[in-house]
C-alpha cells in the first residue's frame, strides 16, 4: 500500500525483486491516487480508517487470510491498523518510513483544521480550466522538491507515470 500522494508506482523497483524471490505481489492505487478513480466532491482523502476499509473490501473479496502487508508512508500506517483490527488474518507487517499513524497533540490539530477544510474546498470548487497544468520537467521538478530529496529524481519520475494525466486540451500535465 502506497504512501499519501503517492501510488502503487511506489514499488515498481521493489516488485520485481520480491516476485524473483517467489513472492506474489498485489500492489493498489488507493482512492484518487495513481489511476483509481476519484471519490465523489464532498469526500475528504487520507484518513487512516478509510484505508482500512478500503484493504478490508480487498481481502474480502479475494478470500485472503494469512497475508503480508507491505506499507508505505501512509500505507504503513494502514497496514498498522489492519493488523491490528484483524491480526488472525496477518502473517507478517512491513512498514517503511512509519511506524504507526501519527499520534498529535489535539490543540495542534484544532489550529491547522480548519485551514484545511477551506482549503479543501477550494480545490473542490476549480472548475477544469483552473486546475493547475505544468509541462513535463516542471511537473518533476515540482514533485522533486516537494519530496525534500527523500524520494529521488528517478523515483519522482516513477511516481509520475501514474501521478499525472495529459490535460484535455492537451497543454500541459495535471496531477491524479
Amino acid at each position: 500500500i502506497h504512501g499519501w500522494q503517492d501510488n502503487c508506482g511506489s514499488f515498481d523497483n521493489l516488485a520485481p525483486l520480491l516476485v524473483k524471490n517467489g513472492h506474489s505481489l498485489f500492489c493498489i492505487d488507493l482512492p484518487g491516487h495513481g489511476f483509481s478513480s476519484h471519490l465523489p466532491p464532498g469526500h475528504k482523502y487520507y484518513i487512516w480508517w478509510d484505508g482500512v476499509h478500503y484493504l478490508r473490501r480487498i481481502v474480502k473479496y479475494f478470500n485472503w487470510n494469512n497475508i503480508v502487508l507491505i506499507g508505505h508512508s501512509l500505507g504503513g500506517g494502514i497496514a498498522f491498523l489492519y493488523a491490528g483490527v484483524y491480526p488472525s488474518e496477518i502473517k507478517k507487517y512491513v512498514s517503511i518510513d512509519i511506524a504507526s499513524p501519527s499520534v498529535r497533540d489535539i490543540k495542534k490539530s484544532c489550529d491547522v483544521l480548519g485551514y484545511a477544510i477551506d482549503k479543501f474546498l477550494k480545490y473542490e470548487d476549480l472548475s477544469p480550466n483552473m486546475v493547475p497544468c505544468y509541462p513535463y520537467e516542471e511537473m518533476l521538478d515540482i514533485l522533486v522538491d516537494a519530496h525534500n530529496g527523500s524520494v529521488t529524481r528517478s523515483g519522482c519520475i516513477i511516481l509520475l507515470k501514474r501521478g499525472m494525466r495529459l490535460s484535455e486540451n492537451q497543454s500541459g500535465y495535471l496531477f491524479t
